[in-house]
């Protein structure tokens, strides 16, 4: 708990995920797919890289991960939502898109 005067435990170290503190076995985040090396130290589940998104493939029927590829011209930044895609775009510019590539329809 944050707050109280407790040691902070690590739960399990990079790379290796458990449900128990210090009970761990290794993450199984395919890199090929573009997942991070590290998943979620207590339920193992794998994250994308950075500048990367979830995507269900329905002709394999497995996960995996696809560039952002957030318009740097009207996008916040190269980092995109997890699930959807969706880059920052910028506000009050008129810019639309999961992209940020395209321009408001008046």
């Amino acid at each position: 708990n944050k707050g109280d005067n407790s040691l902070t435990i690590e739960w399990c170290p990079a790379k290796w995920w458990g449900k128990e503190p210090g009970i761990c076995g290794p993450c199984e985040c395919d890199e090929s797919k573009n997942f991070s090396p590290d998943c979620d130290s207590r339920t193992g589940r794998c994250n994308c890289k950075p500048n990367y998104f979830k995507k269900f493939n329905k002709l394999t029927r497995e996960w995996h991960c696809v560039p952002c590829d957030c318009y740097l011209e009207g996008s916040t930044s190269r980092q995109c939502e997890e699930l959807t895609g969706q880059c920052g775009c910028l506000k009050g510019a008129g810019i639309t898109g999961r992209r940020c590539d395209q321009c408001v329809s008046p």
